[in-house]
């Protein structure tokens, strides 16, 4: 379901209805229009009751939330997210239209899925790429100067799969591209690697997760297919991992997961 009401933090963080910056002198605080984009942002990218690759690389159990419950949330946090949404329009707007953007399905596993790959881009040396746009903060960019991230290459490596299966010759390499607000050459950093073969794909665990892609893909599957309630999927944000903190700190709907797992929203 799309977000039901904001967090304002000028008010205490108490819940508000979603034209409170635009009718409050809190639209001085958060302007409406940024508190409107992001309800566009999050409109534009629901899609329900089908398993997506990125299914595999999260927290099932809170994306079954975030489509099912009305919950509440300050649009500052947003703002990530909202900003790798405008540089991805960006990219795509000026990218051959048949090769951006492009929609892939088929079976991962036993379990059917969907995605949308950011590029397919042919490279100069006769390679297929499969290519991917990141965008991190500027706190961040010192982390991705050796490698990309295992899980950015297990979902173009996913991807390259269900290219293949679409009927299309199969990416040999993916290519993630990592934005940050920074100038120079820290804007834009590239990480080129070979594509993994699936099953070590699926076999991945993500940050450290309890679960590996294709069990996570299968939770979303018994969810998405077989009925079984959100309440029911196993707590894998507990352990994904981000240093000393795990998914769920950093969840949207932890309040609404915990307190139906545990009778209270803490």
């Amino acid at each position: 379901m799309p977000i039901a009401k904001w967090l304002c933090a000028a008010c205490g963080g108490r819940e508000v209805a979603l034209s409170h910056f635009a009718d409050t002198v809190c639209g001085e605080k958060v302007h409406p229009d940024f508190a409107a984009a992001i309800l566009k942002d999050r409109g534009e990218q629901y899609v329900s009751k089908a398993v997506r690759v990125s299914h595999g690389l999260g927290c099932p159990r809170r994306a079954a939330i975030e489509e099912s419950e009305p919950y509440s949330v300050d649009p500052l946090d947003l703002n990530p997210p909202l900003t790798g949404t405008a540089w991805h329009a960006m990219m795509e707007s000026a990218g051959p239209r048949e090769l951006c953007e492009v929609e892939v399905d088929g079976t991962l596993g036993v379990v059917y899925v969907n995605g949308k790959m950011d590029r397919l881009r042919p490279l100069t040396d006769g390679e297929l790429a499969i290519e991917d746009w990141k965008h991190i903060n500027d706190f961040g960019v010192k982390w991705i100067n050796g490698a990309p991230k295992p899980e950015h290459m297990v979902q173009a490596s996913l991807y390259a799969e269900l290219v293949e299966q679409c009927g299309n010759p199969r990416p040999s390499v993916g290519i993630i591209w990592y934005h940050s607000s920074q100038s120079g050459k820290a804007a834009l950093t590239s990480h080129k690697f070979p594509l993994l073969p699936t099953h070590e794909a699926l076999a991945a665990r993500p940050y450290d997760c309890d679960f590996t892609v294709l069990e996570l893909l299968k939770q979303a599957a018994s969810h998405y297919e077989d009925g079984v309630r959100w309440q029911e999927l196993p707590l894998a944000g507990k352990s994904i991992k981000f240093g000393t903190k795990t998914g769920c700190d950093y969840c949207s709907v932890r309040s609404i997961c915990t307190e139906a797992d545990k009778g209270a929203p803490f």
